[in-house]
């Protein structure tokens, strides 16, 4: 990730400590962005990364937000969002999914 006077280049996103049969969302909102929500079924465990023929070297400006959402059933699952910024370097959002919800909240 660059952070340039307007623009921020995200090149990809890196996912770890998978254990398999994730899913894994990711949805971009704001001017500019290359997609509106792609969606991983069924993830192999390790380490993935995403986004590099999803952002395809895009700057996005300011006010541009990514998030990502890692579930599988009956477990809790992270999100995690990426808020772009002028000047700054983008915001970053961590929260827990609790089983069975889509909205985020702290992590105990």
């Amino acid at each position: 990730m660059y952070a340039y006077k307007k623009l921020t280049l995200v090149r990809r996103i890196d996912i770890t400590r998978l254990k398999g049969g994730e899913t894994v969302t990711i949805r971009c909102t704001g001017r500019r962005c290359p997609f509106k929500v792609k969606t991983y079924r069924k993830v192999k465990n390790g380490n993935r990364s995403f986004g590099c023929s999803l952002l395809r070297g895009r700057r996005l400006p300011a006010g541009t937000a990514l998030s990502v959402r890692v579930t599988k059933p009956h477990t809790i699952g992270t999100y995690t969002a990426l808020k772009v910024r002028r000047r700054k370097a983008p915001a970053i959002t961590r929260r827990c999914l609790q089983p069975g919800t889509n909205k985020p909240s702290k992590c105990l």
